[in-house]
């Protein structure tokens, strides 16, 4: 019977000892990235997994993606190794501090602190500003238009209905979205006003005149130069407007030969007088307008 020599068998402890070895080294990984995800997993109500998930379990990116806005924690994010579930986690917490029952003040303001990332500052800040109504936190925001203090300062303005918050907007157009938003929403004619540009102010003043049916708001309107012709179409067109709501014809005669008739035309037509359409003589005899298409009209309804 013939011996096994003795370097052969300290040649297979050799290799079966690194074999455990491997071994240990893969076992101890994998308990390491188990431990991490189910400290993560542990933390998460079953509603928000899949039964798929449940049963073959949950990777990490996807337990700090559903974990983060849970806890209203962007630092979590900050573990997600793939970018379009790291974006996700970020839009999902910031939605969360802007709706969230349980986000508050100090939550909000803890995030906005604990981050580098200009944009979501600047989401933190707009939230910050809605929720405490208040104009400073838009002047911390930096940056352009889509993420800038002009978004902030329009969307505060929205919330607040506060016209001296949208005056604080640097851009004219901005600034006139903003205040006429807040003025077809609370009926304020004051707000006309406080437009920059002349032909959106006349049309504002020209609206809420007709809305409250009040013709001294078209004393308001003025023209490129105080009493040029661009002056009286607005203002004729504003008491027609008028007139035309009220149905009041009256109103009519405030209005020069040439725009008095189609005044007398609307509102002949909204009130179906045949005898209003008789104040109507123009040249037209049988086109739109004309006295024979007012009493065309109303035959009609």
């Amino acid at each position: 019977m013939r011996k096994e020599r003795p370097y052969r068998k300290k040649s297979v402890y050799a290799l079966v000892s690194i074999g455990i070895l491997v071994l240990l080294c893969i076992y101890g990984l994998w308990i390491f990235v188990s431990f991490n995800t189910s400290n993560c997993a542990l933390k998460i109500p079953t509603s928000l997994v899949s039964i798929q998930m449940q049963f073959y379990g949950i990777d990490s990116d996807t337990c700090y993606r559903l974990l983060a806005p849970r806890e209203m924690d962007i630092t979590l994010c900050e573990k997600i190794r793939s970018d379009q579930n790291k974006m996700d986690c970020y839009t999902s917490v910031l939605k969360e501090l802007d709706l969230g029952i349980g986000s508050t003040i100090e939550i909000i303001e803890s995030t906005c602190q604990e981050t580098d990332i200009d944009w979501i500052k600047n989401e933190c800040y707009l939230i910050l500003s809605k929720k405490t109504k208040n104009p400073e936190f838009c002047t911390k925001i930096i940056g352009t238009y889509a993420h800038g203090q002009g978004k902030c300062l329009f969307e505060l303005g929205d919330v607040t209905k506060d016209a001296t918050i949208c005056e604080r907007i640097e851009t004219i157009e901005q600034m006139t979205r903003c205040l006429l938003n807040i003025m077809y929403e609370t009926e304020d004619e004051t707000i006309c006003q406080k437009l920059k540009i002349k032909s959106e102010r006349n049309s504002c003043h020209a609206g809420m005149a007709a809305t409250k049916q009040d013709i001294k708001l078209c004393e308001k309107i003025e023209g490129e130069f105080r009493g040029d012709d661009t002056e009286i179409l607005w203002r004729e067109g504003c008491y027609s407007r008028v007139a035309t709501v009220k149905r009041d014809e009256t109103i009519c005669e405030r209005i020069s030969d040439a725009a008095r008739e189609s005044c007398y035309y609307n509102v002949a037509i909204v009130k179906k007088d045949l005898e209003l359409c008789k104040q109507i003589n123009n040249e037209y005899k049988d086109g739109y307008g004309s006295k024979h298409w007012c009493e065309y009209e109303i035959a009609r309804i």
